[in-house]
């Protein structure tokens, strides 16, 4: 038996054994927090439930508390980056945040950017010529969205598309390696994807490697994809009929009071949905929102996410994943 076949046979037979064979990643998202409180102990319980990848990030605020200088929050936050890829693990780091040094807005004026795009220099620096998945900012639409009319949008996408432009090229500079992406938006809702369609015409799709989207939802998976799939042949239309690649890099059900799914629903929608994320090749990668329960103060809902409660014990949508994990064995 040669030594490929052998390894195969041990990954599918071990629980701690990474993802390798599959091009998809498979990953959750945690707080830096968590990098800094548990570490090594986060990636066993990566390896555990064969996460291939993981979605966190340093926060530009803290990052860069002086005009120009920047120095890691926590050293254990940088190792716990670099551990993860000795193990096989692919950061999804996202590059955002305001900072109370530059207006604390988001990055929109050429200081702001300037300023911003030091910042994420030195932060790809700090993993030169890794692979390394790379968002720009976190849900740029949010905020917008809910502060101003919809006549806003087209102001907020250009906005936002100016300074992908600018951060991508910093990026590919200083790491040709890095897998770029941006949009963070909800493909299910008409509004987000009009905002988008006005930084496609940018020209945003030249700069990247791939769409984020945020697609939560409490119907079914099935309606979901079938949504997922319109809106990726409407990328492709205009993108003059090539292939966009999503990157659902939030998804999750809370199971507070106001999740609406019941646990079993939870399970089953699950299972359902990784089924159909590996099913379609335009789908390079899934982040669930989030490995574990955090307490967010009066805020029952958000903060009720976790595929294990705040114990460490496996909740019925984690039960949903390891269900389809076992098909796939």
């Amino acid at each position: 038996m040669n030594k490929l076949c052998l390894l195969a046979m041990l990954c599918v037979l071990t629980s701690g054994c990474v993802r390798s064979a599959d091009s998809k990643y498979y990953g959750v998202f945690f707080q830096p927090e968590r990098m800094i409180e548990q570490g090594d102990s986060t990636i066993k319980l990566l390896k555990k439930y064969r996460f291939n990848s993981y979605r966190s990030g340093f926060r530009w605020r803290q990052v860069e508390q002086v005009k120009g200088i920047y120095h890691i929050p926590d050293e254990k936050l940088s190792r716990f980056v670099n551990d993860s890829l000795q193990a096989g693990i692919t950061p999804l780091l996202v590059l955002g945040n305001t900072n109370v040094l530059y207006q604390n807005t988001k990055p929109v004026t050429a200081e702001q950017i300037k300023a911003f795009s030091g910042f994420v220099a030195w932060n790809v620096d700090q993993f030169p010529r890794k692979k390394v998945v790379y968002e720009i900012y976190n849900e740029w639409w949010h905020d917008d969205m809910k502060s101003h009319p919809e006549s806003y949008d087209s102001t907020s996408a250009h906005q936002y598309a100016a300074m992908i432009k600018v951060v991508a090229k910093v990026i590919r500079q200083q790491n040709p390696n890095a897998v770029i992406i941006a949009g963070s938006m909800n493909p299910l809702s008409q509004r987000h994807i009009d905002w988008l369609d006005v930084m496609v015409k940018d020209g945003v799709l030249q700069d990247l490697d791939g769409i984020s989207i945020h697609p939560y939802s409490t119907l079914t998976p099935d309606s979901d994809f079938k949504a997922i799939e319109h809106f990726e042949e409407h990328l492709r239309a205009m993108n003059a009929g090539r292939k966009v690649d999503l990157y659902i890099s939030e998804m999750g059900y809370s199971d507070s009071l106001r999740g609406k799914l019941l646990p079993s629903q939870q399970k089953n929608y699950t299972k359902r949905y990784y089924q159909l994320a590996k099913s379609h090749d335009f789908i390079k990668g899934i982040w669930w929102y989030s490995l574990q329960d955090v307490n967010i103060p009066h805020n029952s809902y958000e903060s009720n996410f976790g595929m294990l409660d705040a114990s460490g014990n496996e909740k019925d949508i984690m039960q949903g994943y390891l269900s389809w994990l076992r098909e796939e064995n």
